[in-house]
Parts: C-alpha cells; structure tokens; sequence
C-alpha cells in the first residue's frame, strides 16, 4: 500500500479568502462521504475505528480532506479487496446465538430501542393496566376504550 504523508494545517479564516483555490479541492464530512458512496454515520464509525485517516485540516470545527487524498485512499482500499461484499451489523445470522438477536440483528440502534420500548409497554399492558397508566397517563383514554381498564 502506499504510504500518505499527514501534516496539521490551520486555516485562518483570511487565509481561506485569500486562497480561495483550497476550497473547491477540499472536502467536507458529506463531500467525502457522498465521494466514497457512504452515509456520514458509516464514515465517522471508520474514522473512529482508524480505517479512514482523521482529518487535519480544520477550519473552525469543520474538518477538511484533500478530495485527491480521498480518490487514493478509495482506490487502494478497492485495490486491496476488489470482490469485498457489504455486510451489516452481523455477517452471518446463524451464528447469533438467540432468536432475540436475530429479530434485532439488522436494525439499526435506535430501531432496537423502539421495538424493545414497545415491547415493554406491551407486556406491562397485559399484566398490569393500571400501572400502564399510571407510566402512560396520556394513554388513559385508549385505555379505556379498549376495556383494559
């Protein structure tokens, strides 16, 4: 793989109006995301874990990637895993141990904890209305209505 060389560089603001060519060959978080065809969410998980080099130019709290930089970067990872298929949060569901794993397997975090929320409205509803309402008190009137109360 080829080596990069990185280097801090802070931009002042006069700078950047001064050099105004820096601009259009620099990237934002959503320019090189939408260069290496990934969600931002996707590429901050990659710069986190260090499989994509952290920025160093910053302006401000915006950071800034060379887009020549990003095109190299994509090209050696390609280089190095041409045939490499997508994979979610789980590579293969056979191996995750219970069912309750599996039906959260490939939700995203947030959807996890709806349905796991929801569930457990769920369940207090069957066996204890009133403490449903009681935790609920703007689900009173559907309550209700149904005849659970």
């Amino acid at each position: 793989m080829t080596s990069f060389e990185i280097y801090e560089v802070e931009i002042s603001k006069g700078q950047l109006r001064e050099q105004e060519f820096l601009v259009p060959d620099m990237l934002t978080v959503n320019g090189v995301a939408s260069t290496l065809g990934m969600s931002v969410r996707t590429l901050r998980r990659m710069i986190k874990d260090g499989t994509f080099p952290n920025s160093h130019i910053h302006r401000g709290q915006t950071a800034y990637w060379q887009r020549q930089f990003v095109r190299t970067w994509q090209r050696e990872r390609l280089r190095s895993a041409p045939n490499q298929k997508r994979s979610g949060r789980y590579s293969d569901l056979d191996v995750i141990d219970r069912d309750e794993e599996k039906q959260f397997g490939r939700k995203p975090i947030d959807a996890q904890a709806m349905v796991r929320t929801m569930e457990t409205m769920k369940s207090l509803l069957e066996t204890d209305p009133s403490e449903f309402v009681r935790q609920h008190p703007h689900l009173k009137k559907w309550v209700r209505e149904k005849g659970m109360l």
